[in-house]
């Protein structure tokens, strides 16, 4: 049986995330064993949902982008308009749990069990999906808050005051993952302790999360964009986003972190491309859009369980896991 082992010492930004890859690159077939059957049920349910509406509501409105992929507006009645983009962030959710009790065993040295690592997430599957809940209810819940309070604010204050209380909302919760699936914690305590491990540490946390946001969002967007650029070459239906990449618009890709919204009839967006098609696109660019999407996040989830557990660690242990850690091996029972 092999080791991590750790030497407490003060380690830099870039350092930490070497080391991250590291475990990532040593582990990378452990981490999609655990996951992928997550990422593969995903993908066959957007491919289902898109296969309905490609089916049953041919005059639905398609949307690609870099940042979403695929979104569909489907108009249910003259006045409700429903918009869909994947079931991935639903998945993502409860796989990014399991990929923290794996990286935690990884970090105590345990033998780690397939088997072991879905059977002990499941029994905690409904404090899982309650906690993202209620992290929709709550974000949900001040956004309205805010629109109550526009007239009086403006909108300018209203779309500060709801990115400020997203991001500290954000970076206070971030650890909910491991208080569930570590401590064994209920939904509402882990929010709590959550709190807790993060108070006097939350620029530490900001500064970090923000950096893997940024990187995740630049590669999920330039996977998406050279997917489209590539497809764009078989279909005519995607010329006007390959002439958008080839244009200036694609520095903007570097800002990372999309960020779109509406004022004044005029659409502000940074950080992506889209483009609508003028009739509904063939089903295969659909699914293959859908199929880079779901293995892009495969690929970007571990990450962040990775970086969140070594944060976790840290407050819950000290200074122990500060330093450099030398990933030698370890046994692995699948």
């Amino acid at each position: 049986m092999l080791r991590i082992g750790e030497r407490s010492q003060f380690v830099s930004v870039s350092e930490l995330f070497r080391n991250k890859l590291r475990l990532y690159q040593n582990h990378l077939s452990l981490f999609w064993k655990v996951m992928i059957p997550i990422f593969i049920l995903s993908f066959i349910l957007d491919i289902s949902y898109y296969s309905g509406i490609y089916t049953f509501f041919p005059n639905s409105t398609w949307e690609a982008s870099t940042s979403n992929g695929l979104t569909v507006y489907t108009d249910l009645t003259h006045s409700l308009n429903f918009q869909f983009s994947s079931f991935i962030s639903i998945f993502t959710w409860f796989a990014l749990s399991m990929l923290v009790l794996t990286t935690y065993k990884l970090y105590r040295g345990y033998n780690v069990s397939f088997q072991e690592i879905w059977q002990q997430s499941l029994q905690k599957k409904g404090t899982i999906f309650g906690a993202g809940l209620l992290c929709v209810v709550v974000v949900i819940s001040f956004l309205i808050f805010l629109l109550v309070l526009s007239g009086l604010i403006g909108f300018t204050l209203t779309i500060i005051g709801f990115f400020s209380f997203f991001i500290y909302f954000g970076v206070r919760m971030c650890l909910v993952h491991q208080c569930i699936i570590i401590e064994n914690l209920t939904t509402l305590k882990a929010f709590q302790r959550s709190r807790e491990l993060i108070n006097g540490n939350f620029l530490k946390f900001f500064g970090r999360l923000l950096l893997l946001l940024w990187i995740s969002n630049l590669l999920f967007n330039s996977f998406l964009a050279l997917t489209l650029f590539i497809i764009s070459f078989i279909s005519t239906d995607l010329v006007p986003i390959r002439e958008s990449i080839l244009s200036g618009e694609c520095l903007t890709l570097f800002y990372g972190i999309p960020i779109s919204f509406y004022t004044n009839d005029i659409n502000v967006s940074v950080g992506n491309i889209s483009m609508s098609f003028s009739e509904t696109p063939s089903f295969w660019i659909i699914a293959v859009i859908s199929i880079v999407k779901t293995i892009v996040y495969a690929l970007l989830t571990p990450l962040w369980a990775i970086l969140t557990t070594h944060l976790y660690l840290e407050q819950t242990e000290g200074g122990e896991i500060s330093g450099e850690i030398h990933v030698e091996a370890i046994e692995a029972q699948i």
